[in-house]
């Protein structure tokens, strides 16, 4: 029930529903969501609220509103960075996990259910670094710096402000920025854009036309920005691990992300053609039942292939749910020219001196 209510008010939220009647209580709510942010944040800038500052350093990634920025792959280009000369290790909430306050180690990317579908998906990626889930991300830097870390990365850690952080990176979506331009539930802001001010690098995803955004965003901050899109790398049969190609091909899309409409422009601009789409709540896996069922209409539709992300991959236990082959993209972080890349390479040796 939780799940069909939180998708209804998403497409209120983007205007795929009118919702008359529950609008004006969305706006209430949200009108009580920003205040609390406002009182929260003068507290902490106000050392009204305890900060603790772990002995390690740590880069903070998140951004100002709910998800589909781009944020994973950010963490995921960001240990990448380092982990080839430094012990890195990523602190993740777990959301939606059964995680609690004592943090634990994921040891790789198929307890889905203990640690979450995003911690796993790090996992899988990042080898070479720890990835610790937890609710206390206070607890979770300790252990990171008693296994030996040298550098922490907070996945989802702007709002997270109990831990002091060294470094601020910032992920906004470069077609919707400011998240529909009202607070929780009303639109996407879980702060306003003078947070900005605290970053250190602006990563502007899904960006085309950045000059624009980039304007709308210097408004707020003066801290560098870096432009990205994301890319499929390849895509792999969920069966058989054989590489799928995607170009000239009629699939089908599911996926339980923040932004689906990102998913399927990503698929597109690969040359795929999608038929339809099947959405799930973010950090959610689809019911079998539905499934199944969205696999035989888009089988009538003509689609070859039923294609998910990386994050909705490491949720699926049984490949012969649906009458179609799945497959599963493999995304990256790219830098859309020249000057994007100079200004994350800076950040990078920033870092590297500060360590």
């Amino acid at each position: 029930m939780f799940s069909k209510i939180e998708t209804y008010i998403v497409e209120v939220i983007r205007g795929q529903r009118r919702g008359f009647l529950i609008k004006p209580v969305l706006r209430l709510f949200s009108f009580f969501y920003g205040a609390a942010v406002f009182l929260r944040n003068w507290a902490y800038d106000h050392r009204c609220f305890k900060i603790f500052r772990p002995p390690v350093t740590v880069i903070s990634i998140g951004n100002i509103v709910a998800g589909g920025t781009g944020k994973t792959p950010t963490v995921m280009l960001c240990a990448q960075a380092f982990a080839n000369k430094y012990k890195v290790a990523v602190l993740s909430r777990g959301y939606r996990s059964q995680a609690g306050k004592i943090p634990a180690i994921v040891a790789d990317g198929r307890d889905v259910q203990l640690c979450g579908d995003e911690p796993c998906l790090l996992k899988e990626n990042l080898t070479e670094a720890m990835v610790i889930v937890g609710r206390d991300r206070a607890r979770s830097a300790l252990l990171a710096k008693e296994r030996g870390a040298d550098l922490v990365i907070l996945d989802d850690g702007m709002q997270h402000r109990r831990v002091a952080r060294d470094f601020e990176v910032v992920v906004v979506d470069g077609k919707d920025p400011f998240g529909q331009g009202k607070f929780l539930p009303a639109g996407f802001l879980r702060e306003n854009g003078k947070a900005l001010g605290r970053a250190d690098l602006i990563v502007v995803n899904h960006s085309e036309g950045t000059a624009e955004v980039k304007e709308q965003l210097s408004s707020f901050s003066k801290a560098p920005m870096a432009a990205t899109q994301m890319k499929i790398r390849v895509a792999f049969d969920l069966a058989t691990s054989e590489k799928v190609h995607l170009r000239g091909q009629k699939v089908a899309a599911f996926c339980g992300i923040a932004n689906p409409k990102r998913f399927v422009e990503t698929l597109e601009k690969e040359g795929a053609e999608v038929v339809d789409i099947l959405v799930c709540p973010d950090h959610k896996s689809a019911d079998p039942a539905a499934l199944k069922k969205f696999s035989e209409h888009c089988r009538g539709l003509g689609a070859k292939t039923l294609v998910c992300t990386e994050k909705d991959k490491v949720k699926i236990l049984d490949t012969t749910l649906a009458c179609l082959p799945i497959a599963w993209v493999q995304a990256e972080l790219t830098f859309v020219d020249d000057e994007s890349q100079k200004q994350w390479d800076s950040f990078v040796n920033k870092v590297v001196t500060f360590l």
